[in-house]
Protein backbone atom coordinates (compact mmCIF):
# COMPACT_ATOMS: atom_id res chain seq x y z
CA UNK A 1 0.00 0.00 0.00
CA UNK A 2 3.48 2.25 0.79
CA UNK A 3 5.03 1.68 -1.90
CA UNK A 4 5.78 4.99 -2.99
CA UNK A 5 6.34 6.15 0.02
CA UNK A 6 9.81 7.25 0.43
CA UNK A 7 11.17 6.77 -3.16
CA UNK A 8 11.78 10.52 -4.53
CA UNK A 9 13.55 11.03 -1.31
CA UNK A 10 16.93 10.23 -3.55
CA UNK A 11 15.58 12.90 -6.03
CA UNK A 12 15.34 15.44 -3.62
CA UNK A 13 19.03 14.87 -2.51
CA UNK A 14 20.64 14.80 -6.26
CA UNK A 15 19.07 17.60 -7.79
CA UNK A 16 21.39 19.62 -10.08
CA UNK A 17 21.76 23.59 -9.55
CA UNK A 18 20.01 24.40 -12.70
CA UNK A 19 16.77 22.38 -11.80
CA UNK A 20 13.98 24.71 -9.80
CA UNK A 21 14.50 25.00 -5.83
CA UNK A 22 12.31 26.16 -3.31
CA UNK A 23 11.50 26.62 0.32
CA UNK A 24 8.14 25.69 1.19
CA UNK A 25 5.54 28.04 -0.63
CA UNK A 26 2.59 27.72 -2.83
CA UNK A 27 3.89 24.56 -4.91
CA UNK A 28 3.93 22.04 -2.29
CA UNK A 29 1.47 23.83 -0.63
CA UNK A 30 -0.55 23.13 -4.20
CA UNK A 31 0.61 19.58 -4.33
CA UNK A 32 -0.40 18.75 -1.40
CA UNK A 33 -4.32 20.94 -1.63
CA UNK A 34 -4.70 18.48 -5.11
CA UNK A 35 -3.35 15.33 -2.77
CA UNK A 36 -6.77 16.41 -0.64
CA UNK A 37 -9.01 16.15 -3.64
CA UNK A 38 -7.60 13.31 -4.98
CA UNK A 39 -8.69 12.44 -1.57
CA UNK A 40 -11.86 13.36 -1.15
CA UNK A 41 -12.80 12.75 -4.35
CA UNK A 42 -11.78 8.90 -3.82
CA UNK A 43 -13.54 8.44 -0.74
CA UNK A 44 -16.50 9.23 -2.44
CA UNK A 45 -15.90 7.63 -5.63
CA UNK A 46 -15.39 4.77 -3.30
CA UNK A 47 -19.37 5.08 -2.70
CA UNK A 48 -20.32 3.58 -6.40
CA UNK A 49 -16.80 1.65 -7.53
CA UNK A 50 -14.65 0.83 -4.38
CA UNK A 51 -11.60 -0.09 -6.60
CA UNK A 52 -11.92 3.14 -8.52
CA UNK A 53 -11.96 5.06 -4.95
CA UNK A 54 -9.08 3.24 -3.64
CA UNK A 55 -6.98 3.97 -6.42
CA UNK A 56 -7.14 8.05 -6.13
CA UNK A 57 -7.40 7.94 -2.30
CA UNK A 58 -3.78 6.13 -2.29
CA UNK A 59 -2.85 8.58 -5.31
CA UNK A 60 -3.85 11.81 -2.65
CA UNK A 61 -1.90 10.41 -0.13
CA UNK A 62 1.41 10.39 -2.37
CA UNK A 63 0.89 13.56 -3.56
CA UNK A 64 0.40 14.97 0.20
CA UNK A 65 3.39 12.79 1.69
CA UNK A 66 5.72 14.38 -1.58
CA UNK A 67 4.48 17.98 -0.68
CA UNK A 68 5.09 17.00 3.18
CA UNK A 69 8.72 15.89 2.29
CA UNK A 70 9.96 18.41 -0.71
CA UNK A 71 8.43 20.88 1.88
CA UNK A 72 10.21 20.85 5.05
CA UNK A 73 13.56 19.96 3.35
CA UNK A 74 13.15 23.18 1.36
CA UNK A 75 13.66 21.21 -1.94
CA UNK A 76 10.83 21.34 -4.35
CA UNK A 77 11.04 20.36 -8.17
CA UNK A 78 7.90 20.06 -10.85
CA UNK A 79 9.98 17.30 -12.71
CA UNK A 80 10.46 15.17 -9.06
CA UNK A 81 6.81 16.05 -8.79
CA UNK A 82 6.08 14.20 -12.38
CA UNK A 83 8.57 11.11 -12.03
CA UNK A 84 6.90 10.38 -8.45
CA UNK A 85 3.43 10.64 -10.23
CA UNK A 86 4.19 8.73 -13.23
CA UNK A 87 5.46 6.01 -11.74
CA UNK A 88 2.65 5.85 -8.58
CA UNK A 89 -0.32 5.92 -10.74
CA UNK A 90 0.73 2.25 -12.30
CA UNK A 91 2.10 0.90 -8.99
CA UNK A 92 -1.23 2.08 -7.14
CA UNK A 93 -3.55 0.63 -9.79
CA UNK A 94 -1.86 -2.70 -9.82
CA UNK A 95 -2.25 -4.02 -6.51
CA UNK A 96 -5.58 -3.20 -6.43
CA UNK A 97 -6.22 -5.28 -9.46
CA UNK A 98 -4.70 -8.14 -8.23
CA UNK A 99 -6.29 -7.94 -5.24
CA UNK A 100 -9.63 -7.73 -6.77
CA UNK A 101 -8.65 -10.53 -9.11
CA UNK A 102 -8.34 -12.63 -5.58
CA UNK A 103 -11.46 -11.44 -3.71
CA UNK A 104 -13.75 -12.17 -7.03
CA UNK A 105 -14.88 -9.44 -9.22
CA UNK A 106 -18.38 -10.14 -8.04
CA UNK A 107 -17.44 -8.79 -4.82
CA UNK A 108 -18.47 -5.48 -3.88
CA UNK A 109 -18.06 -3.76 -0.72
CA UNK A 110 -18.80 0.23 -0.83
CA UNK A 111 -17.52 3.14 1.60
CA UNK A 112 -19.50 5.88 3.01
CA UNK A 113 -18.45 9.08 1.73
CA UNK A 114 -17.81 11.55 5.17
CA UNK A 115 -16.04 14.87 5.76
CA UNK A 116 -14.86 12.88 9.17
CA UNK A 117 -13.40 9.90 6.79
CA UNK A 118 -11.60 12.36 4.59
CA UNK A 119 -10.14 14.47 7.42
CA UNK A 120 -9.05 11.55 9.37
CA UNK A 121 -7.37 9.51 6.83
CA UNK A 122 -5.62 13.34 5.71
CA UNK A 123 -4.47 13.79 9.44
CA UNK A 124 -2.50 10.46 9.51
CA UNK A 125 -1.25 10.65 6.13
CA UNK A 126 0.33 13.92 7.37
CA UNK A 127 1.61 12.71 11.00
CA UNK A 128 3.03 9.42 8.75
CA UNK A 129 5.09 11.66 6.48
CA UNK A 130 6.17 13.85 9.67
CA UNK A 131 7.48 10.61 10.96
CA UNK A 132 9.05 9.98 7.62
CA UNK A 133 10.97 13.29 7.29
CA UNK A 134 12.23 13.15 11.13
CA UNK A 135 13.61 9.78 10.76
CA UNK A 136 15.67 10.29 7.67
CA UNK A 137 16.67 13.97 9.10
CA UNK A 138 17.85 11.56 12.35
CA UNK A 139 19.21 8.95 10.59
CA UNK A 140 21.53 11.75 8.57
CA UNK A 141 22.99 13.14 11.99
CA UNK A 142 23.79 9.76 12.90
CA UNK A 143 25.28 8.17 9.99
CA UNK A 144 27.11 11.45 10.09
CA UNK A 145 28.49 10.67 13.83
CA UNK A 146 29.32 6.90 12.48
CA UNK A 147 31.01 8.04 9.42
CA UNK A 148 33.11 10.42 11.91
CA UNK A 149 33.98 7.52 14.14
CA UNK A 150 34.36 4.55 11.84
CA UNK A 151 35.90 6.44 9.25
CA UNK A 152 39.08 4.77 8.90
CA UNK A 153 37.64 1.03 9.38
CA UNK A 154 35.29 1.85 6.02
CA UNK A 155 38.43 2.60 4.02
CA UNK A 156 39.87 0.00 5.10
CA UNK A 157 37.52 -2.32 4.07
CA UNK A 158 36.78 -0.88 1.14
CA UNK A 159 40.33 -0.74 0.09
CA UNK A 160 40.41 -4.32 0.72
CA UNK A 161 37.70 -5.31 -1.48
CA UNK A 162 38.77 -3.20 -4.39
CA UNK A 163 43.04 -4.04 -3.51
CA UNK A 164 43.14 -4.90 -7.49
CA UNK A 165 41.33 -1.94 -8.77
CA UNK A 166 43.49 0.14 -6.31
CA UNK A 167 46.81 -1.67 -7.68
CA UNK A 168 45.84 -0.69 -11.11
CA UNK A 169 45.11 3.03 -10.31
CA UNK A 170 48.15 3.25 -8.95
CA UNK A 171 50.06 2.16 -11.88
CA UNK A 172 48.16 4.44 -13.68
CA UNK A 173 48.99 7.20 -11.64
CA UNK A 174 52.98 5.92 -11.35
CA UNK A 175 52.86 5.91 -15.30
CA UNK A 176 51.60 9.41 -15.63
CA UNK A 177 53.79 11.12 -13.26
CA UNK A 178 56.70 9.35 -15.51
CA UNK A 179 55.32 10.94 -18.72
CA UNK A 180 54.34 13.97 -17.46
CA UNK A 181 55.70 15.11 -14.06
CA UNK A 182 55.24 18.68 -14.31
CA UNK A 183 50.75 18.26 -14.75
CA UNK A 184 49.92 14.55 -13.64
CA UNK A 185 48.98 15.68 -10.15
CA UNK A 186 46.40 17.90 -12.55
CA UNK A 187 45.32 15.78 -14.65
CA UNK A 188 44.70 13.21 -12.17
CA UNK A 189 42.63 15.57 -10.18
CA UNK A 190 40.68 16.52 -13.15
CA UNK A 191 39.76 12.38 -13.88
CA UNK A 192 38.22 12.40 -10.16
CA UNK A 193 36.41 15.45 -10.74
CA UNK A 194 35.06 14.48 -13.91
CA UNK A 195 34.14 10.36 -12.43
CA UNK A 196 32.53 12.62 -9.12
CA UNK A 197 30.45 14.70 -11.50
CA UNK A 198 29.25 12.32 -13.62
CA UNK A 199 28.20 9.77 -10.92
CA UNK A 200 26.54 12.47 -9.25
CA UNK A 201 24.57 13.89 -12.10
CA UNK A 202 21.35 13.49 -12.24
CA UNK A 203 19.90 10.73 -14.95
CA UNK A 204 17.59 11.48 -17.44
CA UNK A 205 13.95 11.67 -17.20
CA UNK A 206 13.67 8.40 -18.41
CA UNK A 207 16.32 7.22 -16.62
CA UNK A 208 14.74 8.27 -13.11
CA UNK A 209 11.03 6.69 -13.80
CA UNK A 210 12.58 3.81 -14.52
CA UNK A 211 14.71 3.71 -11.00
CA UNK A 212 11.88 4.80 -9.22
CA UNK A 213 9.86 1.54 -10.64
CA UNK A 214 12.25 -0.65 -9.49
CA UNK A 215 12.62 0.63 -5.88
CA UNK A 216 8.55 0.09 -5.86
CA UNK A 217 8.81 -3.35 -7.40
CA UNK A 218 10.46 -5.65 -4.90
CA UNK A 219 7.49 -4.22 -1.67
CA UNK A 220 4.84 -5.06 -3.88
CA UNK A 221 5.79 -8.27 -4.86
CA UNK A 222 6.48 -9.28 -1.93
CA UNK A 223 3.13 -8.16 -0.57
CA UNK A 224 1.31 -9.16 -3.48
CA UNK A 225 3.10 -12.69 -2.93
CA UNK A 226 1.60 -12.39 0.74
CA UNK A 227 -1.34 -11.94 -0.49
CA UNK A 228 -1.99 -14.73 -2.84
CA UNK A 229 -0.48 -17.85 0.35
CA UNK A 230 -2.83 -16.07 2.52
CA UNK A 231 -5.55 -16.98 -0.46
CA UNK A 232 -4.33 -20.44 -0.62
CA UNK A 233 -3.10 -20.99 2.59
CA UNK A 234 -4.94 -19.45 5.44
CA UNK A 235 -5.47 -15.61 6.13
CA UNK A 236 -3.12 -15.93 9.09
CA UNK A 237 -0.29 -16.25 6.49
CA UNK A 238 -0.12 -12.90 5.31
CA UNK A 239 -0.63 -10.87 8.63
CA UNK A 240 0.89 -7.98 8.61
CA UNK A 241 3.98 -8.10 10.45
CA UNK A 242 5.47 -10.68 8.57
CA UNK A 243 4.73 -8.22 5.44
CA UNK A 244 6.41 -5.66 7.05
CA UNK A 245 9.13 -8.07 8.26
CA UNK A 246 9.84 -9.13 4.58
CA UNK A 247 9.35 -5.61 2.77
CA UNK A 248 11.49 -4.51 5.36
CA UNK A 249 14.45 -6.53 4.46
CA UNK A 250 13.71 -6.54 0.87
CA UNK A 251 13.88 -3.11 0.41
CA UNK A 252 16.78 -2.78 2.98
CA UNK A 253 18.72 -5.42 0.62
CA UNK A 254 17.51 -3.64 -2.48
CA UNK A 255 19.91 -0.48 -1.20
CA UNK A 256 22.51 -2.65 -0.60
CA UNK A 257 23.22 -3.88 -4.16
CA UNK A 258 22.29 -0.67 -5.03
CA UNK A 259 25.62 0.91 -2.97
CA UNK A 260 27.74 -1.91 -4.09
CA UNK A 261 26.61 -1.73 -7.73
CA UNK A 262 27.64 2.09 -7.08
CA UNK A 263 31.16 1.37 -5.67
CA UNK A 264 32.01 -1.11 -8.86
CA UNK A 265 30.69 1.47 -11.45
CA UNK A 266 33.20 4.39 -9.82
CA UNK A 267 36.07 1.94 -9.11
CA UNK A 268 35.49 1.21 -13.36
CA UNK A 269 34.72 4.11 -14.25
CA UNK A 270 38.47 5.59 -12.42
CA UNK A 271 40.38 3.44 -13.73
CA UNK A 272 38.71 3.62 -17.46
CA UNK A 273 39.16 7.34 -17.43
CA UNK A 274 42.84 7.13 -15.92
CA UNK A 275 43.93 4.52 -18.64
CA UNK A 276 42.43 6.96 -21.27
CA UNK A 277 43.83 10.37 -19.58
CA UNK A 278 47.63 7.67 -19.75
CA UNK A 279 46.99 7.05 -23.32
CA UNK A 280 46.46 10.47 -24.11
CA UNK A 281 49.54 11.26 -22.67
CA UNK A 282 51.09 8.41 -24.28
CA UNK A 283 49.68 9.78 -27.73
CA UNK A 284 51.23 12.85 -27.15
CA UNK A 285 54.83 11.57 -25.39
CA UNK A 286 57.24 13.12 -28.29
CA UNK A 287 55.84 16.67 -27.79
CA UNK A 288 56.93 16.62 -23.94
CA UNK A 289 59.97 17.44 -22.06
CA UNK A 290 60.80 14.17 -20.18
CA UNK A 291 61.35 14.98 -16.40
CA UNK A 292 62.03 13.00 -13.48
CA UNK A 293 59.21 11.97 -11.37
CA UNK A 294 60.01 12.00 -7.36
CA UNK A 295 59.61 8.85 -6.22
CA UNK A 296 58.44 9.66 -2.68
CA UNK A 297 56.09 12.57 -3.74
CA UNK A 298 54.70 9.79 -5.91
CA UNK A 299 54.03 6.91 -3.26
CA UNK A 300 52.80 10.27 -1.06
CA UNK A 301 50.16 11.45 -3.89
CA UNK A 302 48.78 7.61 -4.64
CA UNK A 303 48.33 7.54 -1.08
CA UNK A 304 46.22 10.43 -0.82
CA UNK A 305 44.54 10.18 -4.00
CA UNK A 306 43.59 6.88 -2.97
CA UNK A 307 42.15 7.75 0.20
CA UNK A 308 39.91 10.38 -1.65
CA UNK A 309 38.36 8.16 -3.92
CA UNK A 310 37.57 5.95 -0.99
CA UNK A 311 36.35 8.53 1.64
CA UNK A 312 33.83 9.51 -1.59
CA UNK A 313 32.91 5.76 -1.59
CA UNK A 314 32.20 5.67 1.64
CA UNK A 315 30.12 9.00 2.00
CA UNK A 316 28.07 7.95 -1.13
CA UNK A 317 27.47 4.14 0.02
CA UNK A 318 26.38 5.43 3.47
CA UNK A 319 24.07 7.64 1.71
CA UNK A 320 22.81 5.45 -0.25
CA UNK A 321 22.07 2.82 2.81
CA UNK A 322 20.64 5.89 4.77
CA UNK A 323 18.29 6.46 2.10
CA UNK A 324 17.42 2.65 1.94
CA UNK A 325 16.92 2.52 5.25
CA UNK A 326 14.45 5.48 5.20
CA UNK A 327 12.73 3.85 2.41
CA UNK A 328 12.00 0.33 4.15
CA UNK A 329 10.88 1.78 7.28
CA UNK A 330 8.42 4.06 5.47
CA UNK A 331 6.71 1.44 3.40
CA UNK A 332 6.56 -1.14 6.02
CA UNK A 333 6.96 -0.06 10.20
CA UNK A 334 5.96 3.94 10.29
CA UNK A 335 2.34 3.21 8.39
CA UNK A 336 1.84 0.12 10.27
CA UNK A 337 2.81 1.34 13.62
CA UNK A 338 0.31 4.59 13.10
CA UNK A 339 -2.36 2.33 12.18
CA UNK A 340 -2.14 0.24 15.14
CA UNK A 341 -1.93 3.27 17.32
CA UNK A 342 -4.76 4.72 15.43
CA UNK A 343 -7.02 1.51 16.19
CA UNK A 344 -6.05 1.19 19.74
CA UNK A 345 -6.98 5.62 19.97
CA UNK A 346 -10.17 4.75 17.73
CA UNK A 347 -9.14 7.66 16.33
CA UNK A 348 -12.46 9.59 15.31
Amino acid sequence: MYWCEGVGDHCANLMADDRELSRWNWRPLGVAVAGVIQLSAGVYLATVSRPLGTWLIRLGNSDIRFAVRTGLVGRFSWEDYLTEKLVCIPFVGIPIGFERWLSGSTVTEFMKWSARRVARTVCLVLTRSFAVVCFAQALRRAKDAALEQFHETFEAKIGGIFASEFADIRNSIEELFLLDASNAEDLISDVFDEVTDRVDDDESFLGRIGNSSVDCLPPMVVEMCFQLMSKKTSPSFGNQTAIDSAIFATVLAAAVVKSCAFAQTFMRSMQEDLTSCLQQRQAAERRLIPRQADTEAVDEFVMTFQRRVKRCITRKISEQLRQGLVQASAQSWIPSVFAEITDLLDFW
